[in-house]
């Protein structure tokens, strides 16, 4: 599988990205939604706006529906990550 060229853009947060995929791709929420076997667009706008992630399941099916990579997927979820629990750190030292 050829996977898509990705400059992986750490300083935006997954969800972020994720809706710059779909709408490069041409996917509606709804559409999205049906190819992951959604019952309604809500969850991929929850996704979207970060009140949830995807399950590992969802993500490899993103990878694939977008081409690209788990690694680059998993990465930007890592720094997503670590850039949250910095800033709760910072929050509890105040």
């Amino acid at each position: 599988m050829s996977y898509r060229k990705v400059s992986l853009p750490y300083s935006e947060n997954f969800g972020f990205v994720l809706k710059q995929w779909r709408e490069e791709s041409g996917f509606t929420q709804r559409s999205l939604a049906y190819s992951l076997g959604l019952s309604t667009p809500q969850m991929v706008s929850n996704w979207e706006n970060g009140r949830c992630a995807p399950s590992l399941e969802q993500l490899v099916q993103l990878s694939k529906i977008f081409k690209v990579s788990k690694t680059v997927i998993i990465d930007m979820l890592v720094e997503e990550s670590r850039a949250s629990m910095y800033r709760a750190f910072e929050d509890l030292g105040k």
